[in-house]
């Protein structure tokens, strides 16, 4: 017995969520508008700070080395406030640049999110024909295994003869081989679901 399908929205919004690719689309776009805002921090006055010790000491001149008569520390402290006047066209082109790229990882997640739907959509019609499949052959076997009961009994009190029970009985077999082969096909299209739901796969059998 094949397992029910989820509706088709639920699997394609769980895919959005699961699919790497999608995730990967989603972080470039979140790296470009960072992008954005690094480049427009060009546009505003900027503040450093800087800060220097250094020792000093002076000896009497005589003989004897490293004889000390004093010595101090120097220190230094220092507040740069540089404020871009000159720069405005090369931050307007690094923020026109920034804009740009954002824009194109968006188009090109957009378009991950839209080939990811024909997928989805594809994968979910293949589902439900092979699950139609499977049922249709699945009362093909019922009704050619009750022809061959039939036969078989008719054989019996005389009425068909070995070609018509040999006949009665391929068929059923047939049937059977082709229950077989849409069951397979409709669980790989299950299968097939299942990834992109980001769910593990399972042996079939």
């Amino acid at each position: 017995m094949l397992s029910s399908l989820p509706a088709k929205a639920a699997i394609y919004a769980t895919a959005l969520e699961a699919m790497p690719e999608i995730e990967r689309g989603k972080l470039a776009v979140e790296s470009a508008e960072l992008g954005i805002r690094q480049a427009r921090a060009g546009f505003y006055p900027s503040v450093s700070l800087t800060a220097g010790i250094g020792t000093g000491h002076m000896s009497n001149g005589g003989y004897e080395s490293g004889s000390q008569v004093w010595n101090r520390f120097n220190e230094n402290v220092g507040l740069t406030l540089s404020v871009p006047i000159f720069s405005n066209r090369r931050n307007r082109t690094a923020v026109n640049k920034a804009r740009l790229e954002e824009a194109n990882s968006r188009l090109t997640w957009q378009d991950l999110q839209k080939t990811l739907l024909r997928e989805v959509e594809s994968a979910y019609l293949d589902a439900v024909s092979a699950q139609s499949q499977y049922r249709a052959a699945t009362e093909k076997e019922r009704y050619a295994r009750e022809s061959f009961d039939l036969t078989q009994e008719q054989f019996n009190l005389g009425v068909k003869n070995t070609v018509e029970l040999i006949t009665a009985q391929n068929e059923w077999a047939s049937s059977q081989q082709e229950v077989l082969q849409a069951k397979y096909m409709a669980l790989l299209n299950i299968e097939l679901l299942n990834i992109y739901q980001g769910l593990g796969t399972s042996t079939i059998n």
